[in-house]
């Protein structure tokens, strides 16, 4: 018998073994990876919070500005009249999640302590008065 076939004759359990092992890491880190993209693309809680603000400063059914004068809706206002309580669970009856929404000290939402605040600079229409002030958007932390 030649040498390379006696290598390869004794050693056939080391190299099943070896194919063995070898399979189940790129299996392992096939399904680490797949794990890995599916949290990233599974956590849109940040895209849920701009949506939201959108929402609350782009649509007339919110509390954007309507001009009467323009026949438009002026992005990035709010129409103080309009932002009550009413008009807030109108808006964001499709929300899972609790959103707190304050203009000077009117707080509209759910009262309860946030971990994340973004703040938008935002024109308020009252009356015939025009003001320049922060509009605070206080969400649930993300849980991811």
């Amino acid at each position: 018998m030649k040498k390379g076939q006696y290598t390869l004759g004794h050693k056939w359990l080391y190299y099943a073994i070896a194919i063995f092992l070898i399979t189940v890491m790129l299996l392992f880190f096939r399904a680490k990876i797949q794990n890995d993209i599916i949290m990233e693309t599974a956590c849109l809680e940040e895209v849920e919070y701009e949506l939201i603000m959108t929402e609350a400063l782009f649509s007339q059914n919110c509390f954007a500005y309507y001009d009467e004068d323009l026949q438009r809706t002026i992005e990035g206002s709010i129409d103080f009249d309009k932002f009550n309580e009413e008009t807030f669970n109108d808006c964001f009856k499709f929300l899972e999640q609790d959103v707190q929404i304050t203009i000077y000290n009117r707080v509209l939402g759910d009262p309860a302590s946030r971990n994340l605040t973004t703040e938008k600079l935002v024109k308020v229409y009252s009356y015939d008065n025009v003001e320049l002030t922060v509009a605070k958007f206080t969400f649930e932390e993300s849980l991811c």
